[in-house]
């Protein structure tokens, strides 16, 4: 079920993740911004940018409490703890797109990582490889950028997979991603969060 959000609260937390993960751009034009609530799993974020005629459909691994940091991060009298990283390695999105506001079947679904990148780690490492309960289903190259952030700079790795394969591969129980010799495996609630996308995909 759909639940609107009062937008004006909504926007500032969505606009800083998409802009981090390079999901959707110009979410200031979104017409329309709901959340799908779900048990054991994050919320599925759906915008629709009037500007570019693009609805993205997204999960935020960690949602609320990525948007309670970032809304106490500009709190005034808040400092970072001084061992706090600015941003680890890790799962940012799953997230898909199509045109218009009328439910489509997208091509890929783009799993969105971030790292620390003030001492680049993966700008030389362009492919992926995805193992769904042991098997290797996916191999292919990422697509890296280097942005910047308060916090300094910021590797994105968006890493994307055919939407059929995905829908087959989303009740799998051991699902990880391997970039070069490093390797990501996603925890319960990130496959519970990856099983709720799948099921919004028409």
């Amino acid at each position: 079920m759909n639940r609107n959000f009062h937008r004006g609260n909504l926007f500032a937390s969505s606009y800083w993740i998409c802009l981090l993960v390079s999901i959707c751009a110009s979410v200031t034009n979104a017409q329309d911004v709901s959340l799908e609530r779900g048990k054991g799993h994050d919320p599925v974020v759906r915008t629709f940018d009037a500007a570019r005629n693009e609805t993205t459909v997204s999960v935020i691994p960690d949602f609320t409490r990525v948007i309670a940091g970032q809304l106490l991060a500009g709190s005034p009298g808040v400092q970072p703890s001084p061992t706090h990283q600015s941003i680890e390695f890790t799962l940012r999105a799953i997230a898909y797109s199509y045109a218009g506001n009328v439910p489509a079947r997208p091509q890929t679904v783009n799993f969105i990582f971030a790292s620390d990148g003030r001492k680049p780690k993966y700008s030389d490492t362009p492919e992926f490889r995805l193992d769904a309960d042991g098997s290797t289903v996916s191999q292919g190259k990422i697509d890296y950028s280097l942005r910047d952030s308060d916090g300094g700079k910021i590797e994105v790795l968006r890493v994307p997979v055919a939407t059929d394969l995905l829908l087959n591969i989303a009740r799998a129980n051991k699902i990880q991603f391997s970039f070069g010799t490093k390797t990501y495996k996603l925890s319960d609630t990130q496959r519970k969060d990856l099983r709720a996308l799948a099921e919004t995909i028409p």
